[in-house]
């Protein structure tokens, strides 16, 4: 995976906490329903086990986190590594990536993370929003468009983590100036795509 060389740690609070550490899920009221955010993992890392949305330590994937906690009724991060984890799973550091994969070592991890994500419970998800690069799209995109979900792909209309932090920063600090203790609402300028519920999106309102 390609990743922003940002060796600073980052904030560990999730912006959705509430005051005990715990995380509110008002479901979102934007046409969109139920929110599922799935997070691409990071290089950078903790040189010790913590839970799995802290491990990562880069600013690309903390805005990422910061997207899926602000935005997602619930996300889960999918690692070269663990597959599909929940975010607080705690998980040691590992060396690990699509990147350095063969072609059948891509497509083994695709299989396999593609049996952890329909074992998901998808009854209650009305969209899906992947915010991940095509190497670990590509393995699992067919699972992802038979998913009983709308499909949202943020990350096709941008040219590499340049492009992607900024649009991410500005979607973070959209949702920051929600009123208090508001949901913020996932409004989409939206192209179709031409087959199944796979939808390109190009940007937020």
């Amino acid at each position: 995976m390609t990743e922003e060389h940002d060796t600073s740690p980052e904030p560990t609070t999730s912006p959705s906490e509430t005051g005990d550490g715990s995380h509110e899920n008002t479901g979102n009221d934007s046409g969109h329903g139920v929110v599922r955010v799935l997070v691409g993992c990071g290089s950078l890392k903790r040189d010790e086990p913590t839970e799995a949305r802290t491990l990562y330590t880069s600013g690309y994937f903390t805005k990422k986190r910061d997207f899926a906690e602000l935005y997602g009724d619930d996300w889960f991060i999918v690692s070269a590594k663990h597959h599909v984890i929940d975010p607080e799973t705690v998980i040691e550091p590992y060396d690990t990536s699509l990147t350095n994969m063969s072609a059948d070592e891509r497509r083994s991890w695709g299989e396999d993370a593609s049996v952890e994500l329909r074992a998901l419970d998808w009854d209650h998800v009305d969209t899906v929003v992947v915010l991940m690069g095509q190497k670990y799209i590509n393995p699992i995109r067919t699972t992802l468009e038979t998913l009983p979900v709308r499909v949202l792909y943020p990350f096709d209309d941008t040219e590499g983590n340049g492009e992607q932090n900024k649009w991410l920063k500005n979607q973070v600090q959209r949702a920051k100036h929600t009123a208090s203790g508001e949901k913020p609402s996932l409004s989409l300028t939206i192209d179709e795509c031409d087959t199944g519920n796979q939808t390109a999106l190009t940007n937020f309102s």
